[in-house]
């Protein structure tokens, strides 16, 4: 758990470690402490894709809403999360 923790740490918006530490938390039979972890990791998804979306003030991330609909922000997160780097 410490791993994942310290993941948690240098980068609170990557949904991967809250990911693993559901399926570590699962697999202990720890069932309640795993949904929590998931629904978490599912909280930093929605937010990459509204970083991808709607942009970041004040950082050099620009909105893209103007080229592209929510759902394919969804797409691009999706393709990054599962098939990135290949």
């Amino acid at each position: 758990d410490r791993e994942y923790d310290v993941a948690k740490q240098a980068d609170p918006n990557d949904p991967t470690p809250w990911l693993y530490d559901a399926i570590s938390k699962q697999t202990t039979n720890r069932p309640v402490a795993a949904l929590e972890s998931f629904e978490k990791a599912v909280e930093e998804l929605e937010g990459l894709v509204a970083t991808i979306y709607y942009g970041r003030p004040g950082t050099p991330m620009p909105p893209w809403k103007q080229f592209m609909s929510e759902d394919e922000a969804a797409w691009i997160v999706d393709k990054l999360m599962t098939e990135f780097p290949k």
